[in-house]
């Protein structure tokens, strides 16, 4: 389970001093070595009265997990033991959920001192561009500066973050935030079009952030590119729910539509669209989001799916199982292969194991090739169930040279210690291990 995924249970209130001890760095420097650290979903309990009184139904109290915001705010990450802690969860994260990790951390708003244990934990020094932006899209002005003169984040794109930075509205952010970046002195844009960045609209910037700089890459591209859009989107949504007349119809194809506040209200919404104005990337955005009820009702309203669209590989990429049997009860699984292929690189194992139980492993072509596809998830748990999903029983240690390379870009320790413990051995399998040891991916 990702860091995203861990409960939201918040702090108890400022004057309840059972918390307030059970918060204390001190008692957790006490009994940190006698807690096993949870390899998926790190957390330490945070013991309170309500939570004293909580019982399942078998009499056994039930376990109080802290959420992220809260243990960031806590100051336990700067303690040598909460350090631990952290390292011992990051050993079994992939690539992509410690850039998870960091990006929840940046915005959280916690001090400098404790991003930097996430940082160290996570072992990816410089941070990527995606913390940066992460900050930036919060309005986190002083952890922007200090990812980028401190840690040497790369692919700064000063004209976005200065609309990003205003546009979360953090009052007095906008004015420090033109000063530190200096778009218009450091990368050539013009007065006007610092102008537009600095009132926060990321709809101004749509002619402007695809321009290619002597510097600027792809990469940093397309994660301001993408940011922006969303909060473009997002905005546009708020604006629209707040003034009842205008127009939402054309939001519909984004998946900031089936998401957040707006959930619950995306099938009634959806429900007043002409028959006319429905569209298969509607379908596509509610599968993409993992909203089965709206794809439902877009499937019931005969929306389906169109050659440029693929709402069931977007859907088994995210994980989304709900949605991958809705479109499958209306027969539009129309890539069942592709799917299986998407959820193995997602690391999904209720998606791949319905996927061999409805289709056949045949179907799918799931064999020998699907060992690199599990292996570029970095779920252990897939890897260790795939003999059972598989016709053929994979042979790791036969296939270690392609195997190698995908466990590597995983970025997950645990997968690649697994890895050499079933005898994988291939050229450069030390130099994985190596690696593996220093969370140097």
């Amino acid at each position: 389970m990702p860091p995203k995924a861990l409960a939201r249970a918040g702090p108890s209130s400022p004057g309840d001093p059972v918390a307030t001890v059970w918060r204390s760095p001190e008692l957790l420097g006490r009994i940190g070595s006698f807690l096993d650290p949870n390899p998926t979903a790190w957390s330490f309990i945070h013991v309170n009265k309500a939570a004293a009184a909580a019982f399942n139904s078998n009499g056994q109290l039930l376990p109080r997990t802290v959420s992220l915001h809260w243990l960031l705010g806590s100051g336990l990450l700067a303690t040598p033991e909460g350090r631990a802690h952290a390292r011992a969860m990051c050993y079994r994260l992939t690539l992509k959920q410690r850039v998870r990790l960091l990006c929840l951390s940046a915005a959280a708003g916690c001090t400098l001192e404790s991003l930097g244990a996430a940082v160290a934990a996570a072992g990816l020094s410089p941070p990527p561009v995606e913390v940066l932006v992460a900050a930036a899209s919060a309005g986190r002005l002083a952890e922007c500066r200090w990812l980028v003169e401190e840690l040497g984040c790369p692919c700064l794109h000063r004209l976005a973050c200065l609309c990003l930075l205003s546009a979360a509205g953090t009052a007095g952010v906008a004015e420090e935030a033109l000063a530190w970046l200096e778009p218009g002195a450091k990368e050539g844009w013009s007065e006007e079009q610092v102008a537009k960045a600095a009132t926060g609209d990321p709809r101004s910037l749509a002619p402007y952030n695809e321009l290619e700089l002597p510097e600027r890459n792809f990469q940093s591209i397309f994660w301001w590119s993408e940011k922006l859009s969303r909060v473009a989107d997002r905005r546009d949504l708020e604006r629209i729910f707040a003034d009842q007349q205008l127009p939402w119809s054309p939001l519909t194809g984004s998946p900031e539509f089936y998401l957040g506040p707006y959930t619950a209200q995306a099938v009634a919404r959806l429900a007043g669209v002409s028959p006319a104005a429905l569209r298969p990337h509607m379908l596509q955005a509610a599968a993409t989001a993992g909203h089965r009820e709206a794809v439902r009702h877009l499937l019931q309203r005969g929306v389906l799916p169109d050659n440029m669209t693929t709402p069931d590989v977007h859907a088994a990429r995210g994980g989304h199982l709900g949605v991958l049997q809705a479109l499958h009860e209306a027969g539009c699984v129309r890539d069942p292969a592709g799917c299986f292929k998407a959820a193995l690189k997602a690391g999904s194992l209720p998606v791949v194991s319905w996927l061999v139980e409805t289709f056949g492993a045949p179907a799918l072509q799931a064999g020998r090739l699907s060992q690199p596809d599990a292996a570029r998830s970095g779920s252990l748990a897939l890897m260790e169930a795939l003999p059972g999903l598989l016709v053929e029983e994979p042979q790791w240690h036969t296939h270690a040279d392609c195997v190698w390379p995908h466990v590597a870009a995983s970025g997950c320790e645990a997968a690649a210690d697994w890895l050499a413990a079933r005898g994988a051995k291939g050229p450069n399998a030390d130099l994985f291990g190596d690696c593996s040891s220093r969370a140097h991916w």
